[in-house]
Formats: structure tokens, C-alpha cells, sequence
């Protein structure tokens, strides 16, 4: 199974999240995201950025990286 915003393999599948199936990156971004939708916080590329780079302090595990936030972001509904 591939994501559904891109063609990386599915990361979720093992969490039993199935829908949307996505990968470790846009699982991360999907995170970031409703966090600062939850915080009524802008959602733009450089908060998610922000929480990028305060996330990895925390958990080496996070597979979304600053570089690759524009792009994720840029295309994250792509495949829709």
C-alpha cells in the first residue's frame, strides 16, 4: 500500500489507521497540522517548521524534516 499523498509506503497500517493510509512524513504533517488548528494558531509553513524543529529535541522518531515541510505542504492533498 502506497500513501495517499505520495508514492512512499504506508506508515499508518501498522497503527491500524487506514484511512487516509499515509506515510511517516504526512502522518507527522498531519499532526503538526491539527495541532495548530487545535491551538487556533495560523497553519503556515513556518509554524509547522517551528514544531518540526522543537519536535526532534524531543523524539528523534519524527520523519518529517524543516527542508521538506514547503513541499509537504505544497503538495500534502496532491493525490486526492
Amino acid at each position: 500500500m502506497i500513501c495517499k499523498f505520495c508514492n512512499n509506503p504506508v506508515y499508518t497500517a501498522a497503527a491500524g489507521i487506514t484511512d487516509p493510509p499515509m506515510c511517516h512524513q504526512h502522518l507527522d504533517l498531519a499532526i503538526f497540522i491539527s495541532f495548530l488548528m487545535e491551538q487556533d494558531e495560523p497553519v503556515t509553513i513556518k509554524a509547522v517548521q517551528d514544531l518540526v524543529v522543537k519536535a526532534k529535541e524531543r523524539d528523534k522518531y519524527i520523519a518529517l524534516t524543516v527542508e521538506n515541510v514547503p513541499e509537504l505542504m505544497a503538495g500534502a492533498h496532491a493525490n486526492q
